[in-house]
């Protein structure tokens, strides 16, 4: 008996290789156009367009890739098996990630806070617009959004099995649509 082994998507392994190089690019950009620190006079439009452009699609992208993904191991696996495995792939990174990230990155914060207060920086309005709003993810908003999307869509396709289609004849239409749309050449 052979086992199938997974098909391995490399044109979608290139397509996120080169989102998160562009990701250092876009983080390169920032320190030319933000106000911080606002004694930094090295401005740039191209870049601060750089940044934009890059940041309209980016994150998008990698969602659209984690969704293709998961839908294959949704059903290569079956629900409980992909909760457990989304659960250890997304859940434990965003906790532990969290639990070495936040502190450092609020100390910094609110050292330049004070710092900024003490060097004679506008206070009130400015300083508050740096409180953290809600719970401060830092970096790892990201993973918290996945897990939002994860079980959204969980929900939906509980609800639309459930009470809509429990034969799956709705769904293999759609799949047969869809895989006739992507075969096309106009499809990207």
């Amino acid at each position: 008996m052979t086992t199938a082994v997974p098909q391995r998507f490399h044109a979608l392994d290139a397509t996120r290789a080169f989102a998160l190089l562009l990701g250092i690019v876009l983080h390169a950009t920032m320190s030319f156009f933000l106000p911080i620190p606002a004694q930094d006079v090295s401005h740039s439009g191209v870049l601060a367009l750089t940044f934009y452009v890059i940041h309209s699609f980016r994150m998008c992208l990698f969602f659209l890739i984690a969704g293709f993904f998961a839908r294959m191991a949704l059903h290569r696996r079956g629900t409980r098996a992909f909760v457990k495995d989304r659960a250890r792939r997304i859940g434990v990174p965003l906790i532990v990630g969290w639990l070495l990230l936040a502190p450092p990155t609020l100390a910094i914060l609110i050292f330049g806070i004070t710092r900024g207060a003490a060097d004679g920086a506008p206070a009130g309005a400015d300083v508050a617009a740096l409180a953290p709003q809600g719970f401060p993810l830092t970096h790892l908003w990201f993973l918290y959004y996945l897990g939002i999307f994860y079980v959204l869509a969980l929900a939906l396709r509980g609800g639309f099995v459930a009470w809509v289609d429990r034969s799956g004849a709705a769904r293999a239409q759609i799949d047969r649509w869809l895989a006739a749309g992507l075969s096309r050449h106009l499809a990207p």
